[in-house]
């Protein structure tokens, strides 16, 4: 005969499984932290990856400037398995939901510089709608937007770069922040560095062929 506490169990298991799963929870994971950091495209690499993708090196800052489509900035994720749901279950109604693992979502990602992009992007715009984004390193990118609308937030790293030249070459700090579906806002931090900006040099010439 099944004992009064396995049949609460069962009764609240059966209880959670027909939850439904909306933008706002229960999740199996949930961001954590962000950070961010500076890199050198060097090429792209056509070989052993499904799609093309770039090289990819450190970028060492220094006084000659880069050509703004050689520079991406890649934000790393740091994710943490959600002990509770945003309904206060005993248990977590997550596992119960299709997809299995689910993350959570971005509500929106503001980029902007601390100088002038263009006439049109003065100090302190959001810069999204002139960058693309991909998950990993993959050439092919697609626009915030899209991003924000289809994709969860998971552990892999989003890679920015940007689609238009700066109008003179001089130094942006950048600072990024995630706001994400709840409210809860993240700003990006330097990797290694207690910073909330990410200088980089910018030369406003596109380079001549990557491929």
């Amino acid at each position: 005969m099944l004992s009064a506490w396995t049949v609460l169990c069962i009764g609240v298991a059966i209880f959670q499984s027909c939850d439904t799963c909306g933008d706002d929870g229960p999740f199996n994971y949930r961001l954590a932290s962000i950070a961010g950091e500076v890199k050198k495209i060097d090429g792209v690499r056509l070989v052993g990856t499904p799609q093309p993708e770039y090289n990819i090196k450190p970028y060492l800052s220094s006084r000659k400037a880069n050509h703004y489509d050689s520079i991406g900035i890649e934000i790393i994720h740091t994710v943490e398995p959600a002990a509770f749901t945003t309904k206060g279950y005993l248990f977590n109604s997550a596992f119960a939901c299709d997809p299995v693992i689910s993350y959570e979502r971005l509500g929106d990602i503001n980029i902007a510089s601390s100088e002038d992009y263009t006439t049109a992007y003065p100090a302190g715009t959001d810069l999204k709608e002139i960058m693309s984004v991909r998950e990993g390193y993959q050439v092919q990118g697609i626009t915030i937007p899209t991003y924000l609308s289809k994709s969860q937030l998971g552990d892999r790293n989003l890679f920015f770069t940007f689609n238009i030249p700066p109008s003179t070459t001089k130094t942006h700090n950048l600072s990024i922040k995630y706001r994400l579906s709840d409210g809860r806002e993240y700003e990006v931090t330097q990797e290694k560095k207690d910073l909330k900006i990410l200088p980089v040099l910018l030369f406003p010439v596109k380079i001549k062929a990557i491929l």
